[in-house]
C-alpha cells in the first residue's frame, strides 16, 4: 500500500489516497472529491481577493438595480430591468471556471491526475460542489436577500433564490460544456465573452425591439436552453404583464440541460 500525496502536506483529518485493488469505487471517489475540494480551497484562498472578484459584480449589479429603481421610481415599470442587467454581473462568475478548467487542461495537470489515478467523475463534481454549490448557494443567498429591497417586482425571497440557486448550478455545468471546445485559456476567455455578449444582444433585439414574425413563447424556450438567456427569461417572469412559459418551466429546462452537458462532456 502506497500512499498517492505525503499525509505530511495534507490538512488535519484528511487521509491520502492510497493505492489499493480492494477499496470499493465509491470509497476511492469520495476521497478523491475530498482532496480537490481541498485543492480548489487552497487556490482560490491563494489571493484573499479571487473570490471577492467573482462575488463582488453580481452584488453590485443587484445594488445598481436597487439605486435606479430608488432614483427613476416612476420610470421603471416593477421587475422591468432585472432581466437586461443582472445578468452582467455573472458574466465574470462563467468565465472564471472555464478559464480554470482550461488553464488547468493546457498545463497538463487535468492529465497528469488522471495519470496518478484519478477518476474524471471525481474532477467534475468537484468543481460543481466548489463553484457550484458552496460559492453559487453563498452568491444566490445574499443576492436574494438585496432583492428583499423591491427587486423582482416583490417576488419573494424563495423563489428569487431559487432562481438564482439553480442558475448557478447550470451555469457550472455551461462552463464544463464551454471548456470541452479549446485547451487555451486566453482563447476561451475572449471566446466566453464574445459568446456571452451574443447571447445578450440576440435576447435584448428579440424581447425588446420585438416582432409579430417571431413567436416570444418559442423564443422563450430556446433561450431557456442557454443559462444566461434562461435567467434573463426566469426574471421577466416576475413581470405583472409577463405572458409566456411559467418560472417553474425555465428552471426545469434549466436542469436538464445541465445534465445533458454534462453528458456532453463525458463524450
Amino acid at each position: 500500500m502506497k500512499e498517492l500525496i505525503p499525509t505530511s502536506v495534507l490538512p488535519e483529518g484528511l487521509k491520502a489516497p492510497v493505492l489499493e485493488n480492494d477499496q470499493p469505487f465509491s470509497t476511492v471517489l469520495i476521497r478523491q472529491i475530498r482532496l480537490l475540494l481541498w485543492k480548489r480551497y487552497c487556490e482560490s484562498t491563494k489571493t484573499k481577493l479571487d473570490v471577492l472578484k467573482v462575488a463582488a459584480p453580481p452584488l453590485l449589479f443587484f445594488l445598481l438595480v436597487l439605486l435606479l429603481y430608488s432614483v427613476f421610481d416612476n420610470f421603471f415599470n416593477p421587475g422591468g430591468i432585472e432581466a437586461y442587467i443582472l445578468v452582467i454581473g455573472f458574466w465574470i462568475y462563467i468565465q472564471r471556471i472555464v478559464v480554470q478548467i482550461l488553464y488547468e487542461k493546457g498545463a497538463r495537470l487535468q492529465e497528469s491526475m488522471k495519470m496518478m489515478g484519478m477518476y474524471e467523475s471525481a474532477y467534475w463534481i468537484s468543481y460543481f460542489i466548489s463553484d457550484g454549490v458552496i460559492l453559487g448557494f453563498a452568491i444566490s443567498f445574499i443576492c436574494a436577500l438585496i432583492s428583499l429591497g423591491g427587486l423582482f417586482n416583490d417576488g419573494g425571497f424563495g423563489p428569487v433564490l431559487g432562481l438564482l440557486f439553480l442558475f448557478c448550478l447550470s451555469t457550472t455545468t455551461f462552463s464544463f460544456f464551454l471548456s470541452s471546445f479549446s485547451d487555451n485559456a486566453q482563447f476561451g476567455t475572449q471566446s466566453t465573452i464574445m459568446l456571452l455578449m451574443g447571447l445578450y444582444i440576440v435576447f435584448v433585439i428579440i424581447f425588446v425591439g420585438g416582432s409579430n414574425t417571431i413567436s416570444l413563447r418559442a423564443c422563450q424556450i430556446i433561450f431557456s436552453l442557454f443559462p444566461p438567456t434562461a435567467f434573463q427569461v426566469g426574471c421577466l417572469t416576475f413581470l405583472k404583464s409577463y405572458d409566456g412559459i411559467s418560472l417553474s418551466a425555465v428552471c426545469g429546462i434549466m436542469v436538464s440541460m445541465g445534465g445533458s452537458k454534462v453528458a456532453i462532456c463525458y463524450i
